[in-house]
């Protein structure tokens, strides 16, 4: 496997180096550098995997120019607007399965929870862990990605600091692309409850597995959240966090407090109060958790793995 990357973060690349691939940085984000690289390792590169939301990718001539290369094209996508020429559509997302896509006749689609991609960490914790029902939570996670720009993290602290409740914990979750260490740190020196903070960790299933409710911007971490059944509230910011977040709570499958351009601190604060022990909170989340298939990167491999077998 060869990682194609224009821009990442260290860690990003630690990882790719520590799995033994490689990877090779393009000059520009463009059809024709990907091209470049598939004329100088062709016996290598027989199936392009994209999970990008930039528009160049996803034009019909792009994909139709990596498909007569002799590539096999899938696409990891949110996106139903785009016509895609690509062997496989891959969105684990469950508002997917309400969407149409417009495809080519032999692209296969997988969509919905059945085909979420989890660490073998997150699924062997999850299954040993019993989330009860608390009155108020002991310990609490909050985790908005690995950058928050509209810094998600400080805002909810500050709601959290609003209230009076029996926590015995806090865990903060930050990545290291997160802009505002600093000034979230200075904030925590005064903070009422208990707290730890970790950065970029790798002990994220662990960290999960002693929490018996959580914060989150609703990508990844709330699918893995589900898996261990953990109460969860969504604070969103993008455009796709919002339709998914709201897909989620009109289905009753998540609990969306809103979008974080629009919560002030005190009416942030009011939402956690009701969120916080709640039986519709317990009820989402197990819910959620029914529609997930923990094993679906497995069903992705396989028909990744028979594109190249009928060549």
């Amino acid at each position: 496997m060869i990682f194609l990357l224009h821009k990442t973060d260290k860690p990003v690349l630690k990882q790719i180096e520590e799995k033994g691939f490689k990877f090779i940085f393009l000059r520009k984000e463009s059809p024709e550098d990907i091209i470049e690289v598939i004329g100088h390792y062709k016996s290598d590169l027989k199936t392009l995997l994209f999970d990008t939301d930039l528009p160049i990718y996803f034009d019909p001539e792009a994909q139709l120019k990596f498909i007569n290369h002799s590539c096999k094209v899938v696409f990891f996508t949110f996106w139903n607007n785009y016509k895609y020429l690509a062997h496989i559509i891959i969105n684990q997302n469950p508002l997917s399965l309400g969407q149409e896509y417009h495809t080519a006749d032999y692209t296969k689609k997988l969509l919905g929870p059945d085909y979420m991609i989890f660490n073998d960490r997150i699924i062997e914790l999850s299954q040993t862990v019993n989330i009860q029902s608390f009155s108020y939570p002991s310990t609490i996670l909050i985790s908005f990605g690995g950058s928050d720009l509209p810094d998600r993290t400080l805002k909810t602290i500050k709601a959290i600091q609003l209230l009076d409740l029996s926590i015995k914990k806090i865990n903060i979750i930050i990545g290291s692309l997160y802009p505002h260490e600093e000034t979230l740190l200075k904030y925590l020196s005064g903070f009422r409850y208990p707290f730890n903070v970790f950065k970029q960790t790798n002990k994220m299933a662990e960290i999960m597995s002693e929490s018996d409710m959580a914060i989150c911007a609703g990508g990844l971490t709330l699918w893995e959240l589900a898996l261990f059944n953990i109460p969860t509230a969504i604070i969103t910011y993008t455009k796709r966090e919002n339709l998914t977040a709201d897909f989620l709570h009109r289905m009753g499958l998540g609990y969306h407090l809103g979008s974080i351009k629009s919560l002030s601190c005190e009416e942030l604060s009011q939402k956690i109060t009701k969120f916080v022990g709640s039986k519709e909170a317990r009820e989402t989340i197990s819910r959620l958790k029914e529609q997930i298939n923990p094993n679906g990167k497995t069903i992705i491999a396989n028909e990744i793995n028979n594109l190249n077998l009928h060549d």
